[in-house]
């Protein structure tokens, strides 16, 4: 039983969780404008005072500092072991059923996007409409989807495509089997 899948799930997911990682330092200033009008919105709501609403706005700005620079580390990490759970079902439908790879890399791809991004989004559109239409003022929807698309094409690739990672895997193939 080989754990190419695996591994190739692994590195799609640290290179997507780097790149997704980094966007929101790009997006900075419509993120906090974002979260400042999230915050306002519920608040609002919620029937909260000007002062608890301005102090809430204020903390925002304190704690979007921080989380920006932890942001591209955690991401990193959480699609790594995101990769690893994927690389699992990727091995399962390679090794169950004898298909190309590749089919099976979109296959696992699809399975990612549908329960990471698209039923998240479709059940926060049902529980509270207003919130999705906030962000989606700031964010365009398709940047909702990229890790999905870049952690499936890169799977793709990787099953696919002999290239560096191949030798790697070759090289150090007593390190990675059972």
């Amino acid at each position: 039983m080989s754990n190419k899948p695996i591994l190739y799930s692994i590195f799609a997911g640290m290179i997507t969780g780097v790149v997704v990682g980094l966007l929101p330092l790009s997006l900075m200033s419509s993120f906090n404008e974002m979260l400042r009008e999230i915050v306002m919105y519920q608040l609002t709501s919620a029937n909260a005072s000007k002062e608890v609403i301005e102090e809430a706005l204020s903390k925002i700005n304190e704690t979007l500092i921080i989380v920006m620079w932890i942001t591209p580390i955690a991401t990193t990490i959480q699609m790594i072991l995101i990769g690893a759970l994927f690389g699992i079902l990727h091995r399962y439908f390679i090794n169950k059923y004898n298909i190309k790879p590749w089919y099976y890399a979109l296959i696992v791809g699809v399975i990612f996007i549908l329960l990471t991004e698209a039923i998240p989004i479709f059940a926060s559109l049902f529980l509270n409409q207003q919130i999705i239409n906030i962000v989606f003022k700031y964010i365009n929807p398709f940047m909702i989807f990229i890790p999905g698309i870049l952690y499936t094409i890169l799977l793709i690739l990787f099953s696919s495509i002999k290239g560096p990672w191949a030798k790697l895997l070759r090289k150090n193939h007593q390190c990675i089997r059972y």
